[in-house]
This record gives structure tokens, C-alpha cells and sequence, in this order.
């Protein structure tokens, strides 16, 4: 198991950084009780929250299926019951619980979304959450399947040497456009480990380097990534360790629509 560095950490947000050191925290703990699973308590209305959110910052596929249920050593066994199921249950039962404070400032997108959003919301229809898990069910699925497809035509096209990899130009412009942005997303991926910082804006600057290929052309884009163009391939790096610079959770990007 990989743990990143205090310094990488240091450089997110402060709700981003508080999560990945609780991750960090619980995978440690996993290993040293020779433990095979942890249980988070995400629910439906976490999800809910989370669809509305990648939906509002501008998301693809994968951004509106939520949060998994299975990620890893991680499950999620309550993402099918709402705040209020659990908490009558916790009431019924006379079991205690916590409240993060921080749940109550707005200055967070996703605290905005749950105070001011939802309850809007409601009153078009009652159902809203549940039919955005529903949603988030439905495009998960959907997305695991083209993911699988992905992969294998990854495999197929691309080239990775070392810290690198290229794409061949000619095989590349001849996917539907579909294709060729998860294609993208995948070698960016495979670079950096997550997409975190990657707009739209930044996935359309590469379709473009392709299509509009030119020998020298280059792109310099967040944490350090560069995309050139050869002669007749297009190569991804990673220049030096740049660690993660996420934005804030208060920040919308105006320009991110589907990546």
C-alpha cells in the first residue's frame, strides 16, 4: 500500500488534504489488524449531494455515478439508506453519534448543495434523491462497461515507455469521438493516478492536438503535465513531482463541462 507524502497532501484543499489523511488513516489501521475490508458510512443523500455536485462542477460519466459502493479495501454498505432512516435508527436504538461542525458552514460546495439546493429542489419533486441515486446506479453501470472497452483498446494503441507514453495519431483520429475522450482521460490516468485539476478545457486541448496535429506543438497542463506532438504520435509526461493542487471545495469551474 502507497501512502502519499505530507508534502503532496499539504499542497490540496483543506477538506481534500482532511481526506486523504482519513483514507490514509484507515488503510494503516486495515493493515496493522490484518483487516480485510473497511466500512464507511456514506448514504443515499451523501450521494445524492455527490451527483448534484460533479453535475454542477461539470462532470462526465463517472462523475455522475457518485460514489461507488466498492472501491478497494473500501465498502459502503449504507449508500441505499438516507441520513433520516439512520438516524431514527440510531434514536430507536439509543445508540449515540457524531456531527462534524464543519457540515454547517456553507462556505463548502457540497454543505451549500445539502442547505440550499436539495431543499429547492424537493419542491419540484419529493423524490429528487432518490432518483439521483437511482441515476447514479444506471450510469455506473453503463460506464463500467465502456471502461472495460477502454482498457482494451488502451492496450491496443498505446505505447509506454517508462514515465511515458504516446498515442499514434493516425489510429487515434480514426475512434469515435466518445472513444478518443476516454482514451484521453485514460493515459491521463495513467499518468498522474487520478483527474483531479483536469477540465473539460484541458481534455478539448488534446483532442485538438491530435486532430489539428503539428510537429512541435506542445501543451503544458495542471501538476506538471505535458502532451507534444510528434511526428506521427502524441506523447504524455509527467515533468518532475508536483504533487496534487486541488481547488477548494467552494470553487466552481465555469469552464468544465464533460471530461
Amino acid at each position: 500500500m502507497l501512502f502519499r507524502s505530507e508534502k503532496s497532501i499539504l499542497r490540496t484543499s483543506f477538506q481534500e488534504s482532511a481526506r486523504i489523511l482519513r483514507y490514509q488513516f484507515l488503510e494503516k489501521t486495515l493493515l496493522s489488524v490484518k483487516g480485510h475490508k473497511i466500512a464507511v458510512g456514506h448514504t443515499a443523500d451523501d450521494q445524492a449531494e455527490t451527483v448534484l455536485m460533479n453535475l454542477i462542477r461539470g462532470s462526465g460519466l463517472r462523475g455522475l455515478a457518485g460514489i461507488p459502493r466498492i472501491r478497494g479495501s473500501i465498502i459502503r454498505p449504507l449508500l441505499e439508506c438516507t441520513r433520516t432512516e439512520l438516524e431514527l435508527f440510531l434514536k430507536k436504538h439509543n445508540l449515540t453519534h457524531r456531527t462534524d461542525s464543519s457540515n454547517h458552514q456553507n462556505k463548502y460546495l457540497r454543505n451549500r448543495i445539502r442547505h440550499d439546493l436539495l431543499p429547492v429542489l424537493n419542491e419540484f419533486n419529493a423524490s429528487v434523491a432518490e432518483n439521483l441515486v437511482d441515476l447514479a446506479d444506471i450510469v455506473r453501470a453503463e460506464d463500467d462497461w465502456m471502461a472495460e472497452q477502454t482498457q482494451t483498446l488502451f492496450t491496443q494503441l498505446v505505447v509506454v515507455e517508462g514515465v511515458e507514453l504516446s498515442i499514434l495519431i493516425g489510429k487515434f483520429e480514426a475512434q469515435p469521438l466518445a472513444m478518443k475522450r476516454r482514451l484521453v482521460r485514460q493515459a491521463l490516468l495513467h499518468l498522474k493516478g487520478n483527474l483531479r485539476s483536469i477540465s473539460s478545457y484541458h481534455a478539448q486541448q488534446i483532442l485538438d492536438l491530435f486532430s489539428q496535429a503539428k510537429v512541435g506543438r506542445e501543451l503544458s497542463l495542471p501538476e506538471n503535465l505535458r502532451v507534444y506532438c510528434g511526428y506521427d504520435r502524441v506523447s504524455f509526461s509527467v515533468l518532475g513531482d508536483s504533487g496534487i493542487n486541488c481547488d477548494n471545495d467552494s470553487d466552481i469551474k465555469p469552464e468544465i463541462t464533460h471530461l
